[in-house]
């Protein structure tokens, strides 16, 4: 009787033939943060009427002489607003930090008086 060997890839060899994204991407999950609302939004009330709920923002950092921790929503590479102050000092850590962050869209009110923008967002862990 011979001896049967099983040799199972190890993580490395696994991520050397699949690529490193596709062999972490079962291990994501989604953790979620916060919802915050988007300030300064009155300006891009034209960008808004393109948005739709669960679309995905972009969250990118852009230090002021102002205020160093400012973190401004895009989408589609144009600027919507930013996080309010109370709730950039995190974000901006972790964004700082080299940490994945997903953002969508939750809610969107638009009437002639009133606009609001409110966004949910999550970490992506591995």
């Amino acid at each position: 009787m011979s001896n049967i060997v099983i040799k199972k890839d190890g993580a490395l060899q696994i991520a050397k033939k699949l690529g490193t994204q596709t062999a972490i991407k079962p291990l994501e999950k989604d953790v979620f943060l916060k919802d915050v609302f988007v300030r300064d939004i009155m300006t891009n009330q034209d960008k808004l009427l393109k948005l739709k709920i669960g679309d995905s923002v972009e969250l990118k950092r852009e230090p002021q002489p102002y205020d160093d921790l400012i973190v401004a929503v895009l989408h589609d590479g144009v600027r919507l607003g930013e996080l309010a102050d109370f709730d950039e000092e995190i974000i901006a850590r972790l964004l700082d930090a080299g940490k994945k962050i997903a953002a969508n869209v939750k809610n969107i009110v638009m009437i002639p008086e009133y606009s609001s923008l409110e966004i949910s967002i999550s970490m992506i862990d591995y």
